[in-house]
């Protein structure tokens, strides 16, 4: 079924109008699809009238001659307009596909150094060091040097239940919100010590660009066998103001994995308030772990004794009676 010639204009510019407005979105598809416009109206114009006396008609050949004109226009107007979005675009699209790659080449298992400062206002900042364990079912376990009385314990857990093994007495077993709850006291936002978490939430909340400059802050992390500049390095600045939210995530991907060698998060954050001022966290190598890993079990003695808590004050008591 053929469209009435003024139906059939009016749906020629909507879809101009909407190809258009779909070039400022930077996507990749975007060349073929100007091709396509271009291509459509060259067809057009190249298409042999019906008959002489149709096209003979003064009035029509000027409807003709206006509706040509005005499909250039806008087909010209899309080139130029997709022709600025793409310099604007490349260095985006090339940071996003960065991450994403990130994401898709993570290693089964990695083993990350989190070198970690807090701000604390009235006694200072505190800066650890803790060991982060990583799998492919988005399972983790931490070796933290930990707090006061509780010492150096171990963190983990997954989307759904956490535990946490003090160096003495029983372990703890919860929910991840309540876990998770408690952590946050501790100025560990648990969600951060999920790699992936991190690289989804900078794909979707952070603009992001490739910086010329892929060299590392310092090259202690880096193994003698690796070059510097063989890291891609993306930085991700928060689309909008959120305290919970890192201000800045920035990541240095290896050119030819894909893997994350580096991650930093920095929180903006006042000098009288509280939390987290940056995390850097270093790949330090892949190797296997054993079966019960990322489980309580794998970290206690059988005999020792495991509590479920369902609330975070049930660790705060615990820690509280610890001489």
């Amino acid at each position: 079924m053929s469209l009435e010639p003024e139906k059939r204009t009016k749906l020629d510019d909507a879809i101009l109008e909407s190809l258009l407005r779909e070039s400022y979105h930077g996507d990749p598809k975007e060349q073929y699809r100007i091709s396509s416009v271009m291509n459509f109206l060259e067809s057009e114009k190249d298409t042999p009238a019906k008959s002489k006396s149709s096209f003979s008609d003064p009035t029509l050949r000027y409807r003709l001659s206006k509706r040509s004109w005005l499909s250039m226009a806008l087909a010209a107007s899309l080139l130029l307009v997709a022709g600025l979005s793409f310099f604007y675009f490349t260095s985006s699209n090339a940071a996003y596909a960065a991450v994403l790659r990130s994401l898709d080449v993570a290693p089964k298992n990695r083993t990350y150094s989190i070198r970690m400062v807090h701000q604390r206002p009235i006694w200072g900042n505190r800066e650890v060091t803790a060991d982060l364990y990583l799998n492919d079912k988005d399972q983790i376990a931490v070796r933290h040097p930990g707090w006061s009385r509780f010492g150096e314990l171990w963190i983990g857990g997954d989307s759904s239940n956490g535990w946490v093994v003090p160096r003495f007495g029983p372990a703890f077993v919860g929910g991840s919100e309540i876990v998770g709850g408690w952590l946050s006291k501790k100025d560990l936002p648990s969600p951060y010590l999920h790699v992936s978490t991190i690289l989804k939430r900078m794909s979707s909340a952070y603009h992001l660009k490739m910086n010329k400059n892929t060299k590392f802050l310092d090259t202690a992390s880096i193994e003698e066998s690796h070059d510097p500049d063989s890291y891609q390095h993306i930085v991700g600045e928060l689309r909008r103001v959120n305290k919970s939210l890192p201000s800045k995530i920035e990541l240095w991907a290896r050119l030819d994995t894909g893997i994350a060698q580096r991650l930093q998060l920095t929180w903006n954050r006042a000098e009288t308030e509280r939390g987290p001022l940056q995390w850097t966290f270093d790949l330090v190598d892949s190797a296997e772990f054993p079966n019960d890993w990322f489980t309580v079990e794998g970290h206690i003695a059988a005999s020792r004794r495991i509590i479920s808590i369902k609330s975070p004050d049930e660790l705060d008591d615990a820690e509280s009676v610890l001489p």
